[in-house]
């Protein structure tokens, strides 16, 4: 799996757990989701049931990464990622624009925010990770991969997929 913070200089974890809100409230919300990427350590899975268009014609969905083993950030482990993608499709970019962090019982581990200095990536330049984002899956006519948890919660999902990656 792409580690999301391998590609990125100055992201950081932080927040208050005032922000354990967003995860609960991002819990409720029923979607349809593609896994674009499943490995030994982890598994992505994108969120095409509640995609957003601008007005600009840009488009922003969530992108959920589960850890197996989960990864420590300000000494909490986070094994769920919810991350906030926009993505340009006419103009073949895409870029994350923060997320929250969860342990494995979906309470918060922080927030990650992305600095202002982190530029757009192209779809073109980087294929393997604008796959595992979901650029083709939201941006192409391409929906060849099976939906899964169609109606269900993320939380659901990624549960179910955390099952997997831990199974023996």
């Amino acid at each position: 799996m792409i580690a999301t913070f391998a590609l990125l200089s100055g992201v950081q974890a932080s927040g208050s757990p005032q922000d354990d809100a967003s995860i609960h409230v991002a819990a409720l919300r029923p979607g349809a989701f593609v896994l674009t990427a499943m490995d030994a350590i982890g598994a992505t899975l994108v969120d095409v049931a509640n995609i957003q268009i601008a007005a600009d014609g840009t488009v922003t969905t969530h992108v959920y990464f589960v850890s197996k083993d989960g990864r420590l950030f300000a000494g909490k482990v986070s094994i769920f990622e919810d991350y906030v993608v926009q993505y340009d499709c006419k103009n073949g970019w895409f870029i994350l624009k923060g997320g929250t962090l969860a342990d494995d019982k979906f309470n918060w581990v922080g927030v990650v925010t992305i600095p202002a200095s982190v530029t757009p990536w192209a779809a073109a330049l980087k294929p393997k990770i604008a796959d595992v984002y979901g650029f083709t899956e939201v941006c192409t006519a391409d929906h060849s991969r099976p939906r899964i948890g169609n109606g269900k919660a993320w939380t659901t999902v990624a549960s179910t997929v955390l099952a997997e990656l831990r199974a023996p």
